[in-house]
């Protein structure tokens, strides 16, 4: 995490940031467990999972942050692959669906 933002970020639980309106200091945290994360997904009945993950290309911090997430879900048995695109056709895949 401090590699991509330079010791300078915050881990995030929740969608809505400390200082916003309705901000929730005490909203559920959940901290990084891969073994148990592991243990879920085989309880789950869950194998073999493949996920494809849009990240803006040339926005320096998103590559990087997409390729820590890569790696803690690889940990975990996911195999993801990163899909670099441009700004705009990854705003118009999201309208898409």
């Amino acid at each position: 995490f401090d590699a991509a933002t330079f010791g300078q970020g915050t881990v995030a639980n929740s969608y809505i940031p400390k200082g916003a309106l309705y901000h929730y200091a005490d909203n559920l945290q959940r901290p990084y467990d891969p073994v148990k994360a592991k243990k879920m997904l085989a309880d789950a009945g869950a194998s073999d999972l493949k996920l494809n993950y849009v990240v803006n290309a040339g926005n320096e911090v998103d590559e990087q942050i997409s390729v820590m997430l890569q790696q803690q879900l690889a940990k975990v048995g996911v195999t993801t692959t990163l899909q670099k695109v441009d700004p705009s056709q990854s705003w118009q895949m999201l309208i898409d669906g």
